[in-house]
C-alpha cells in the first residue's frame, strides 16, 4: 500500500485489491467480526482507488499522453 503512494500504479492497485479479498477468506479474520469489518471497509476504499487509477489511465491513453 505504501510503495502505491509513491507509484500510482494502476496493476499494484489491482493486486492490492486481490490480496485484501484473499486475506478476508483467512479463517481468523472469516471468524472475527471486528477484524473482517475493518477489512471490508479497506476493500471498497481500495475498490474505488482501483477504479479511479484505472480510468485515469485509460483516459491517458485515449488522450496520447500514456507514457509507459
Amino acid at each position: 500500500m505504501t510503495r502505491f503512494h509513491k507509484d500510482q500504479c494502476p496493476k499494484l492497485a489491482v493486486f492490492i485489491v486481490r490480496h485484501i479479498r484473499l486475506v478476508l477468506e483467512h479463517p481468523d479474520v472469516v471468524n472475527a467480526p471486528s477484524c473482517r469489518m475493518m477489512y471490508l471497509q479497506l476493500l471498497e476504499q481500495w475498490q474505488y482507488i482501483a477504479a479511479t487509477v484505472l480510468e485515469q489511465g485509460r483516459h491517458l491513453e485515449t488522450d496520447g499522453k500514456n507514457t509507459h
